[in-house]
């Protein structure tokens, strides 16, 4: 665990404690905006509910460049050295066109609806969630592969896909197991979790082939989010942003988790911090995605236990 405490520390010297007024604001910022969608659901019951596919994509990805940006400018304002923008300012604004899409696109389930008179519910339910997991990863890493391939970087530079020591992940989530375990004791919890148990609506005997299939691509669309907010957001932008690139990615990784949880929203942005700092020292990804995945599985197997 010593490397961990060498990146933090790092951290803390370099960005966090030369810059840690700046940040009030921006977690300030963070909080209001959680406690607006736990109290009236903006995201959840307008951006989302929107019927027309344009107004919900020009929403969403307008909300994702606000909720991105503005911590960024107000952190970076008083810097020595102002931001250059001409370099990235196009590539922020295709990545979010990125990831409004993948929020906003019901193109698959629209189908579904249609497809499903032939189906009993059960069936109906299986193919409607499995086919949005492997949506949602796929529409994030093509178009992000697709971006690094056109920029002439090689992947594993551009998004951290370079190799590095896998053991103090395993090592972490180990520990991080145990607040898992607490978390599974509460009502909220059990309420959302295990994930794939809403596929049964009618009840009856679980099929595993039907299990293992939603879980890979639940596992895909984890790999997608650490692909997006530490590969994209942190490392590809910290040619340009520097350690600046990580709390504003952690603050919107925040609002991914409205609709879960409040405990897991609240934790997330500690987590997206962590992952971002160690991400943006180690250069790479692979650790984080480990501890995603694992914990989404923990998630799974303690209240499905």
């Amino acid at each position: 665990m010593k490397i961990f405490a060498n990146y933090l520390k790092r951290y803390y010297a370099e960005e966090w404690q030369p810059n840690r007024k700046a940040y009030l604001w921006p977690l300030l910022f963070i909080c209001a905006l959680t406690t607006v969608e736990y109290t009236v659901g903006f995201e959840q019951f307008f951006l989302k509910e929107q019927s027309d596919f344009w107004a919900r994509f020009g929403l969403q990805w307008l909300y994702l460049v606000l909720v991105w940006s503005l911590p960024l400018f107000w952190i970076s304002r008083n810097r020595k050295e102002p931001l250059v923008w001409k370099p990235w300012l196009p590539w922020l604004l295709l990545v979010f066109v990125v990831f409004a899409f993948r929020s906003s696109f019901r193109g698959h389930l629209n189908w579904m609806i249609d497809a499903g008179t032939r189906w009993d519910l059960n069936t109906y339910y299986f193919y409607w969630f499995t086919a949005a997991q492997f949506f949602q990863a796929f529409s994030v890493t093509i178009p992000l592969v697709l971006i690094a391939v056109f920029a002439g970087t090689k992947l594993e530079t551009f998004h951290g896909l370079k190799s590095t020591k896998l053991w103090p992940y395993f090592v972490l989530l180990l520990g991080a197991g145990v607040v898992v375990a607490l978390a599974s004791t509460q009502t909220d919890f059990q309420n959302y979790y295990p994930r794939f148990a809403k596929m049964w609506p009618e009840g009856g005997d679980w099929q595993w082939e039907r299990i293992l299939a939603f879980e890979f691509g639940y596992a895909l669309d984890f790999f997608a989010t650490e692909y997006f907010f530490r590969g994209f957001l942190v490392l590809a932008f910290a040619r340009y942003l520097g350690p600046q690139a990580i709390l504003p990615m952690a603050i919107l990784y925040v609002t991914i988790h409205y609709g879960k949880p409040l405990g897991e929203t609240i934790s997330s942005f500690f987590g997206g911090m962590l992952l971002g700092v160690f991400a943006y020292y180690s250069k790479s990804i692979w650790g984080g995605i480990i501890v995603h995945i694992g914990l989404a599985f923990l998630m799974e197997l303690t209240i499905f236990l």
